[in-house]
């Protein structure tokens, strides 16, 4: 059975002062009494050699004791496998009070205040990005010591001003803004301030980000939309969420009128979303996640990876403009009325079906000469392969063309920049696409959208 020992050993470095304590409890409790934050190692040094490389290289190196500026307790959690029971539970009681699940990758480093409040945890991508030198993890471990100093800070200021309701919302804002985990108590300290929650911040800071998404979907599976959807339209009346709450409330509000079949509505929700957080992690995730599931089926424009995406000139050329002729016609699979669906509703399997034969090919009008940006091509879901080797032409006059475009493989569907690499967008009444005249083939596309401008 391992045996954890305790020890304190004081370490004087940049004038910070350090304490290095042996087994999380009393690690734990110096904190409280010190007011230092406390950091912990979370390791498993006989089974896992990226952690025990981490603790020796970085972890235990005089270099990053050093490098730290703020006060702190450090301890660490060396976490065994293929326990007994017996040794199970001298591991648990070792290490009462950690926060395990917040862990879900090693090494990790948690950084917990002196009220035990879990205020971080660096594990994966994260912890790799700083783990340059042990002064690189100083640095980060430090940017949370000094978060913790201020939350410390705000919490008194707040616990004091319970008639200046103005100025408790301010620093309510400059906590919520800290690099650090939600409060949990918060809630309850601040709907003691304001029952009502005639401010908002309550709520705001009981927001819990992408887990309220996950409980948006759940709550779809039971059916129970809309009444999920009359608690998001209330949410979106508070006007205290950031920015980057109200993207991901805006999200959950395009996901529920997606569900009960209103993707226009969906979709300009997500664009909202989307423009409120355009190049954080919240916009991008929850444009491309509506993309997926309205905007494509909408042609509603370019994908939100082209670098057109979001420019107001990129119109939809095909959609209620295009002409569709076909080399051949299938007399079995292919039935004019589904040609439009090429364009624009809802769309079928395949829009169109040629007859096998070399060169088969598609002819799109598009009523006027275009400046095109942006082809969109979605192939058939199944035997994608029959589209090997399609090839895109454009022509003014319908007798002149020219080739710019060839599958390199047989994909689910392709975007074609046509104005890329400085080029400027080419100009065409007629798109062509067919298949190689070298060998038999037949053509059946799902959907082919056009963006860019009409004169």
């Amino acid at each position: 059975m391992r045996l954890f020992l305790i020890t304190a050993l004081i370490v004087h470095a940049a004038a910070a002062e350090v304490s290095v304590v042996d087994g999380f409890p009393k690690a734990r409790e110096a904190s409280g009494k010190s007011g230092r934050p406390l950091a912990v190692l979370v390791y498993g040094s006989d089974w896992h050699r990226a952690s025990r490389t981490f603790a020796t290289g970085f972890w235990q190196a005089a270099e990053f004791r050093a490098a730290l500026e703020s006060d702190f307790v450090l301890s660490a959690i060396d976490v065994p496998q293929n326990l007994d029971e017996e040794g199970r539970k001298a591991f648990d009681a070792s290490v009462k009070g950690w926060d395990r699940k917040s862990v879900r990758s090693y090494p990790a480093i948690q950084i917990y205040g002196p009220d035990g409040h879990l205020l971080k945890t660096l594990s994966g991508r994260e912890l790799r990005e700083v783990s340059l030198s042990p002064a690189t993890v100083a640095a980060q471990v430090d940017l949370i010591g000094r978060a913790s100093r201020e939350r410390d800070r705000l919490l008194r200021e707040i616990s004091e001003l319970k008639d200046k309701p103005d100025e408790i919302a301010k620093r309510i804002d400059a906590l919520n803004g800290l690099p650090i985990a939600p409060e949990k108590d918060a809630v309850k300290t601040f709907t003691e301030l304001d029952p009502s929650d005639a401010s908002g911040w309550a709520a705001r800071l009981a927001f819990k980000d992408w887990e309220f998404i996950r409980g948006i979907t759940g709550r779809i599976g039971k059916g129970e939309t809309e009444a999920a959807l009359t608690e998001v339209e209330a949410m979106l009346a508070n006007d205290a969420y950031t920015p980057q709450q109200r993207c991901l409330i805006l999200a959950a509000q395009g996901m529920l009128l997606t569900a009960i079949d209103r993707k226009d509505e969906a979709w300009e929700v997500y664009l909202q979303a989307w423009r409120l957080d355009p190049d954080g992690p919240n916009g991008k995730a929850v444009i491309r996640h509506g993309w997926r599931g309205v905007g494509k089926d909408l042609r509603a424009g370019v994908s939100p990876d082209s670098p057109r995406f979001g420019r107001s000139d990129m119109k939809n050329l095909t959609r209620g403009h295009a002409e569709l002729t076909l080399s051949s016609s299938d007399p079995q699979s292919d039935h004019k009325a589904d040609h439009a669906s090429l364009f624009d509703g809802p769309m079928k399997d395949f829009a169109f079906h040629t007859r096998e034969e070399n060169a088969a090919s598609a002819t799109i009008d598009l009523g006027d000469v275009c400046q095109i940006d942006v082809v969109q091509i979605l192939n058939r879901p199944q035997l994608k392969q029959r589209a090997a080797g399609l090839t895109l032409w454009l022509s003014e006059d319908g007798n002149s063309w020219k080739s710019c475009w060839q599958a390199e493989t047989p994909a689910a569907s392709w975007e074609i920049e046509l104005a890329a690499d400085g080029k400027p967008a080419p100009k065409a009444r007629y798109l062509k696409l067919s298949l190689p005249g070298d060998r038999p083939g037949i053509l059946h596309l799902r959907a082919v959208n056009a963006f860019g401008e009409r004169p």
